[in-house]
């Protein structure tokens, strides 16, 4: 008795179909929340700068010391930057920050749209390897593509999406869409098998 291990884990038996769609969906709740994990911290990097009074003041202080600098070592040579130094880094300052700060937005936002990239590519090749068998899968890919459409609204790639979105065509429209990507879904599948 002593000698037997214990051990948490079943003994090895067949799952039934149920119990392995059972396990398919709970891993693909875990990976989806995970997915969304990952993308909502980098959304919170994004809006953590864009929203924040601490970069915007310090980009533009940043700039105006580098404006008032620049503006008093040619003065010396040209009157007229000696004279209205203050006003430049005034406005150095106030559109440098902006465009500093438009920079650091646009750095953060195109890694959001790293990271949503990159979950849409995952979450593809789980669908891909479950088979498309779960709609889990579809459902975040959809919706993580959209969240992406919604940050880069005049990407081609969002132009696109919005003309071929079900909800903005007509009933006989949306139906045929709805055919025509169940039949490429369906062909995926059978060529995968």
């Amino acid at each position: 008795m002593w000698t037997q291990q214990l051990s948490l884990q079943k003994p090895n038996a067949q799952q039934t179909p149920e119990e392995k769609r059972k396990q398919a969906v709970v891993t693909a709740n875990v990976f989806i929340e995970n997915n969304r994990g990952l993308v909502r911290k980098a959304m919170d990097q994004y809006q953590s700068v864009a929203g924040s009074n601490y970069w915007t003041y310090g980009y533009m202080g940043g700039a105006m010391v580098t404006t008032m600098a620049a503006c008093l070592s040619i003065g010396g040579r040209v009157p007229f930057f000696r004279n209205y130094a203050s006003w430049i880094s005034l406005a150095g300052g106030y559109f440098g920050g902006k465009a500093m700060l438009g920079m650091h937005n646009s750095y953060n936002l195109a890694s959001v749209v790293n990271v949503i990239n990159k979950s849409i590519d995952k979450t593809r090749k789980m669908d891909e390897q479950h088979g498309f068998s779960i709609p889990e899968y579809a459902r975040e890919v959809d919706s993580l593509k959209r969240m992406k459409y919604e940050l880069i609204p005049y990407s081609t790639e969002a132009i696109e999406a919005r003309k071929h979105d079900v909800k903005n065509m007509s009933l006989n429209e949306s139906a045929d869409a709805l055919v025509e990507a169940y039949e490429k879904r369906k062909q995926a599948s059978a060529q995968r098998k």
